[in-house]
C-alpha cells in the first residue's frame, strides 16, 4: 500500500471526525467522533514515519502510537463516565438540553421550595 493512500486514509478519517463533532448533537456520537479524530491523526503519523526517514522511522514510531492509543483510550473511558453521569442527572445525553439550568419542571418545584422558605422565615 503505497503511502499517499495512508495518508489520503488518515486525512479523511480526520475530516469524518471534524464533521461528525460539529454537525452532532449526541454526545456520544461526539465522543465517537473525536477518537476518529484521534486514529486519522494517528495513520498520519505512521504514514509520515514510512515517507520521511528523518522521524526515524517505524521502530521509532511505533512507542509513541502506543502511548497516544493508551492515552486516548483513558480519554474514552473518563468521557463515558462523565456522559453516564450528565444522562443519570438530566435524563438526555443531547447537546441542545444540556445548557439549560434545569427542565421546566425541575425550575417550578426549585421556585416553589423557594418561595416556601422565604415564607418561612419573615
Amino acid at each position: 500500500m503505497g503511502s499517499e493512500v495512508i495518508i489520503l486514509t488518515g486525512v479523511g478519517l480526520t475530516l469524518i471526525g471534524l464533521l461528525g463533532v460539529l454537525l452532532r448533537k449526541n454526545l456520544i456520537m461526539i465522543v465517537l467522533c473525536l477518537e476518529l479524530m484521534t486514529l486519522g491523526a494517528l495513520i498520519g503519523l505512521v504514514a509520515a514515519a514510512r515517507v520521511h526517514p528523518v522521524l526515524g522511522g517505524m521502530p521509532t514510531i511505533v512507542p509513541l502510537i502506543f502511548a497516544v492509543l493508551v492515552i486516548a483510550a483513558a480519554e474514552v473511558c473518563i468521557g463515558l463516565a462523565l456522559i453516564v453521569k450528565i444522562y443519570q442527572v438530566r435524563q438526555s445525553a443531547w447537546v441542545d438540553e444540556i445548557d439549560t439550568p434545569f427542565s421546566s419542571g425541575e425550575s417550578s418545584q426549585n421556585e416553589s421550595s423557594k418561595e416556601s422558605l422565604g415564607k418561612d422565615h419573615a
